[in-house]
C-alpha cells in the first residue's frame, strides 16, 4: 500500500521589499508568486502555491508585507492571524514552518 505524503507547509513573513515572494518562488523553483526588484508593495493578500520537492508536496503562504501598506496593519494583522489560527488548529505543528525574511 502506497501512503502519499503529508503536505508541508511554509509561511513566509516580513517586510515590504524583503524578498517574500521571490524566497517561495525559490523553494518552488517556478514563478508562482509575483515579484519585483523595487520595495514597492506587489503581494496585497495571503496567496498559496503548491509544488513538489524531493518528491513530498509543500505549500508556500507568501503574505503581504507588514509595513507601510495601502490595506491598514489591522486588515492584514487580522489576515495573517486567520491563516495561523486556521494552520494551529486544523494542522499538526511540525508540518508549519514560518519564516521571517528580511
Amino acid at each position: 500500500m502506497i501512503v502519499a505524503a503529508e503536505e508541508f507547509r511554509i509561511m513566509l513573513l516580513g517586510a515590504r521589499g524583503s524578498g517574500k515572494s521571490s524566497t517561495g518562488n525559490t523553494v518552488l523553483r517556478c514563478n508562482a508568486f509575483q515579484s519585483d526588484m523595487q520595495l514597492s508593495r506587489v503581494t496585497q493578500f495571503c496567496e498559496r502555491a503548491t509544488g513538489n520537492i524531493n518528491g513530498r508536496p509543500v505549500a508556500i503562504i507568501d503574505t503581504p508585507g507588514l509595513n507601510r501598506i495601502s490595506r491598514t496593519e489591522r486588515e492584514v494583522t487580522r489576515e495573517i492571524l486567520k491563516l495561523l489560527m486556521y494552520f494551529f488548529c486544523f494542522l499538526p505543528l511540525s508540518k508549519i514552518i514560518v519564516f521571517i525574511v528580511g
